[in-house]
């Protein structure tokens, strides 16, 4: 589940106007998102390219981590302004 939320929060930023952020904020998110989908990418083909035999530094972990918070703050507050 945790892989699907940054492609879904993805596609919900690039198709709707998120009424409590403005533009610049939700432009600022989907970049992020994009940049951690590609560095997620990136991750995935090199552990496999290494037979699974590499380790992540926790400091690199850690943007990514911050971003994940961050997306589900922001779905939850997407989910309540939905229901309202």
């Amino acid at each position: 589940m945790a892989n699907r939320l940054p492609k879904a929060l993805g596609e919900l930023l690039e198709n709707e106007k998120i009424q409590f952020m403005s533009e610049l904020e939700q432009f600022d998110l989907l970049q992020l998102v994009k940049q951690a989908q590609a560095k997620l990418s990136t991750a995935k083909l090199l552990f496999e390219a290494t037979d699974r035999q590499v380790g992540i530094d926790m400091a690199t972990l850690m943007p990514g981590h911050k971003l994940v918070s961050e997306c589900w703050k922001m779905a939850m507050l997407y989910r309540q302004s939905k229901s309202e």
